[in-house]
Order: structure tokens, then sequence, then C-alpha cells
């Protein structure tokens, strides 16, 4: 009985952390639509952001699905997140650092 709750307990996490991973996805795909239109700083920062978010969301999703597919005897499954960073607007400035596109 106490392997079914916690294999419950885990498959409701992974939904959340999916429903989490959609939301962020959308809001990336927006902002890189809105970025590519005017390449500016801040669009470029809320990117970096976003792809660190579902960096963040792609390591919790790995280390409950280790945890589950332990419990259910099978191995993990993987989930792909992969999207490409654009380049920064032709002048950018990170943390004080200027950064120059020619």
């Amino acid at each position: 009985m106490e392997k079914i709750l916690k294999t419950t307990e885990l498959r409701n996490q992974i939904s959340e952390l999916y429903s989490k991973i959609i939301e962020i996805s959308n809001e990336y795909i927006k902002t890189w639509d809105a970025y590519g239109k005017r390449r500016n700083s801040s669009g470029y920062e809320k990117i970096l952001k976003l792809e660190l978010q579902l960096g963040m969301l792609k390591d919790d999703f790995k280390s409950l699905e280790d945890k589950l597919a332990q419990l259910e005897n099978r191995a993990p499954r993987a989930i792909k997140i992969d999207f490409i960073t654009p380049s920064p607007p032709k002048s950018f400035s990170l943390k004080g650092v200027e950064v120059r596109k020619k």
C-alpha cells in the first residue's frame, strides 16, 4: 500500500512539473518571438532567465522520474527540453559587463 501511495504522489508531482514546463515553454516561445521582432536587452535577459528555469525544472523532473522508475522497476524516461539561445543584441550589458557584437 505504501508503494502505491508513493507512486501516486510522485506521479502527481511529475504532472505538476509538466504543467509548469509547458507554461514556461510557452512564455519562452512568446518571448523569443517578441525578441525576434525587437532585439533588446530586456528580451534577451528574459530568455536567459527562462532557459535557466527550464533547466532547473528538467533537473527536478529527472530526479522525480528516477525515483518513480525505481519504484516501478523500469528504466527512467527522459524529457527533452532544448532551446537555442539567441545571440545578444548589438549592445548588451549584463551585470556591469558590456558586450558588443560586431
